[in-house]
């Protein structure tokens, strides 16, 4: 399901960009795109557990160097800067992976490790604006569903007390229906910042768009069975690239 609706945020953006009209059935039927956004699930997986497994080392030989250490403060200081940076490099790898999805798609040939390594040439001196904007997401995440779990954990509560009364469950079915209405908004933004965040890196690299190509391209790929057309391969990538002098 992930992989449909990136795909389908992906293409929307794409063609508001481009000025095309938008096709909800190309977007149900584009396979191509699956297929390289599960090349790119896989590539980051696989990234995901060699961090964790050098995060592990990195931990143990600390423990290790902590133990020689008296002081409890700076015992306690060292892990949570370990923790910090472990958070850190996980939410930048997180950014790397959404924006190499897009990249895969909205460009020819780079997928999986050479997409996430495309990605991170466009996130040069924007990583910090694109961590924050992601960091922000995850924060109206958890504020939304702490509120959710201590209105639960309060009716429960009330429940066992036998105070629980009709007005509290309709509040609480009201909240719920709000905060789920919130959780729709934010994860359709997750989906959608991504390519605005795409778009805007290839600007601040000065990197140009060819609007009618991408077009022609987003026809190619989006293209449903009955209407397909195989991708060109002579031309050359549809996102023409220029250093403005």
């Amino acid at each position: 399901m992930y992989i449909v609706t990136t795909s389908a945020a992906i293409y929307a953006v794409a063609c508001i960009y481009t000025g095309q009209d938008l096709t909800p059935k190309k977007v149900i039927n584009c396979r191509k795109a699956w297929k390289r956004l599960m090349i790119n699930f896989f590539c980051t997986f696989i990234a995901l557990f060699a961090y964790n497994m050098a995060a592990i080392l990195v931990i143990i030989a600390c423990d290790r160097l902590f133990v020689v250490m008296s002081s409890r403060v700076l015992i306690l200081c060292g892990y949570i800067v370990i923790a910090l940076l472990y958070l850190a490099g996980l939410v930048y790898l997180g950014i790397v992976w959404q924006l190499a999805n897009v990249v895969s798609v909205l460009e020819k040939s780079p997928e999986g490790f050479q997409a996430m390594k495309k990605s991170k040439e466009l996130l040069k001196e924007n990583t910090l604006v694109a961590m924050v904007i992601f960091l922000k997401m995850g924060i109206l995440y958890y504020v939304i569903l702490s509120a959710l779990s201590k209105m639960y954990m309060k009716l429960y509560v009330n429940m066992l007390l036998d105070s629980l009364s009709l007005g509290m469950v309709v509040g609480a079915i009201a909240f719920t229906i709000i905060c789920l209405i919130l959780l729709i908004v934010l994860k359709s933004l997750e989906l959608v910042i991504p390519t605005v965040v795409y778009f805007d890196c290839k600007s601040y690299h000065h990197e140009n768009v060819d609007k009618l190509a991408l077009s022609d391209y987003l026809d190619q790929l989006y293209a449903v069975r009955e209407e397909y057309l195989p991708l060109k391969t002579n031309d050359d990538i549809q996102i023409d690239q220029f250093n403005n002098v």
